[in-house]
């Protein structure tokens, strides 16, 4: 009897969600792309494209695409990462694979004709920088951006580059929200919807989402492993 209680609690402890908050990503890569006019269903198409070859050759990093709702017609590719040392393991994992990078090359090259060359940055989290709740990434339906050079706090969690631009990010389950908190940030704050079927969730996204995740080409083909940003979370958005 004793031996049956104890497995039990075991598969209690295996089974049960684990309360941790999950973290914010101390450094982000961003790729934006400006959408030329009518391009809008082929970028979509080449974004869909980019996900699958991901969950196909084993992308070494989860990342989130979203799609500009207000304010010019942009795509954003992010890809968040604990540490300096975390982005130069995932360059060189990604580098070292022929194959996915073959086909990311062959995409980006299609997708350049719709866009331009995309502008692409590396920001840091600031400490202290931001107001009201975090981000976290993966969480949430829209993203509400704000861009600014100045040091006064952001809605969200705050990112700069080194060249002094700052970007706060927030997220919202609702557009109607996201549209209130951009509204109130002000006319550098932008809507951005986020994309399940472009990007490649980590685990723990589609785990305490599964719903919106569900589009994702990982729900076809199975997640990646858990992300650097924890398994849960003790709030949602």
């Amino acid at each position: 009897m004793a031996s049956a209680i104890q497995r039990l609690e075991v598969v209690r402890a295996q089974t049960a969600p684990v309360p941790v908050r999950a973290a914010t990503p101390q450094i982000l890569r961003i790729n934006r792309y400006t959408l030329r006019p009518d391009t809008e269903s082929a970028m979509r198409n080449l974004q869909k494209q980019v996900a699958q070859a991901l969950v196909q050759w084993g992308n070494p990093q989860p990342c989130v695409a979203i799609e500009s709702m207000t304010g010019p017609k942009e795509v954003w590719c992010i890809t968040g990462f604990e540490s300096a040392v975390e982005q130069k393991q995932v360059a060189e994992k990604l580098e070292g694979n022929d194959v996915l990078r073959s086909a990311l090359e062959r995409i980006e090259s299609q997708v350049r004709v719709l866009t331009g060359n995309p502008v692409t940055l590396v920001a840091t989290h600031q400490q202290g920088a931001r107001r009201g709740r975090a981000w976290t990434m993966g969480r949430g339906h829209y993203l509400v951006v704000s861009v600014s050079t100045g040091t006064q706090e952001l809605d969200g969690s705050c990112y700069e580059t080194a060249n002094g631009m700052r970007y706060a990010i927030t997220a919202t389950r609702t557009r109607k929200d996201a549209d209130a908190r951009a509204l109130a940030a002000g006319p550098d704050a932008h809507v951005f919807a986020i994309r399940p079927t472009w990007g490649m969730p980590a685990r723990d996204w589609v785990l305490a989402d599964p719903e919106f995740w569900n589009a994702s080409p990982v729900a076809k083909h199975g997640p990646p492993p858990t992300s650097q940003f924890r398994k849960f979370t003790t709030s949602r958005w």
